[in-house]
């Protein structure tokens, strides 16, 4: 399959197409045929290494941490999906690339009135917002919760 690939850390530096080994899916993930991928700032700041999530990845890694396609495989004790599904949901070794593990915890239908470019966009944002509001602060209906930066994905999600 090919994958976008990033060599060596810093933003000078070109990241790659590479033909590299086909992606399975894992235990506990569904296998994609991505269909579109949400880029972060995040990603471009591991990339020029000054993030520190840069000591989770040794170049080449593929960059991405998010995509929506179809499923084409579904990982042992994964239930709930099925091949030809619809999906969107947070990678699992990075998301620029022709097929993408997405954790299945981590993922969910895409209904048909969204299309892959929006559903590209969800998964991260709001299981962040999710796990901050409700997990973290434990927020519950009738509750006023202030979202400071509802700008920016995160944010939006929360409001």
């Amino acid at each position: 399959m090919k994958a976008v690939r990033v060599h060596k850390f810093g933003l000078d530096a070109p990241m790659h197409l590479d033909e590299i080994e086909d992606a399975r899916a894992g235990v506990g993930e569904v296998l994609i045929r991505t269909r579109a991928i949400g880029a972060h700032p995040v990603d471009v700041s591991v990339r020029a290494g000054f993030h520190p999530f840069k000591k989770f990845v040794t170049p080449p890694y593929i960059p991405g941490p998010e995509a929506a396609g179809e499923v084409v495989e579904v990982g042992a004790g994964v239930e709930g999906f099925r091949t030809g599904q619809r999906v969107c949901g947070r990678a699992m070794g990075g998301a620029y690339a022709e097929f993408v593990r997405l954790g299945a915890p981590w993922s969910l239908n895409l209904p048909d009135t969204y299309g892959f470019s929006q559903g590209a966009g969800i998964a991260v944002q709001f299981i962040t917002a999710w796990n901050a509001v409700v997990i973290s602060a434990r927020a519950t209906a009738g509750e006023t919760v202030l979202a400071q930066g509802g700008a920016g994905g995160v944010g939006m999600a929360a409001i």
